[in-house]
């Protein structure tokens, strides 16, 4: 059986769901297939909207964080059609989703953002998502757009040791 490109593009973005095992943004699910070139981006997208429509992929959003999962449905479909993935391309996305796993996991429950206020200062929001609920929110005022923008970089790599010190200080 010979399934049509964008079939088998929702049948890839099927599987990179199912091997990453966590929840996933759309922002995050076409991050993942277009870098890497399995789903071209503009197909990435239309793909992932049609598997929600489709139910095969549901919302679980809490926390103002939309993350997806597969359904019953998405590991049915995917079961009887992950052989039509490329063996190649299925140990592909294993390896990558091994190595980056970790560093999918800490972009989307590091958050951050920041804003422009009136008085021509930035606020920096940063959050600790966890699925159930933020683990922990602050807002800084910084007087410099470069000053949040630095923030909001290295929040990736500093948010667990910023919770741990705060958590720390906090319960002495």
């Amino acid at each position: 059986m010979q399934l049509d490109e964008l079939v088998l593009d929702k049948v890839i973005i099927l599987y990179m769901m199912d091997t990453m095992e966590i929840p996933l943004s759309i922002e995050m699910m076409t991050d993942i297939c277009a870098s890497n070139e399995w789903v071209n981006y503009m197909d990435c997208r239309q793909c992932i909207y049609d598997l929600i429509e489709s139910d095969f992929i549901v919302n679980i959003s809490k926390n103002n964080t939309e993350l997806y999962v597969l359904s019953a449905n998405g590991k049915d479909c995917l079961k009887i059609f992950f052989t039509k993935i490329p063996l190649s391309l299925r140990d592909d996305i294993k390896a990558h989703i091994r190595e980056h796993c970790q560093s999918y996991r800490r972009r989307q429950d590091y958050f951050s953002n920041y804003y422009k206020n009136d008085d021509g200062s930035y606020t920096v929001v940063l959050r600790i998502n966890t699925p159930s609920q933020p683990l922990m929110e602050l807002k800084l005022c910084v007087q410099s757009s470069t000053s949040a923008k630095w923030i909001h970089k290295m929040w990736i790599e500093k948010a667990p040791i910023v919770y741990e010190l705060i958590h720390a200080n906090l319960l002495e």
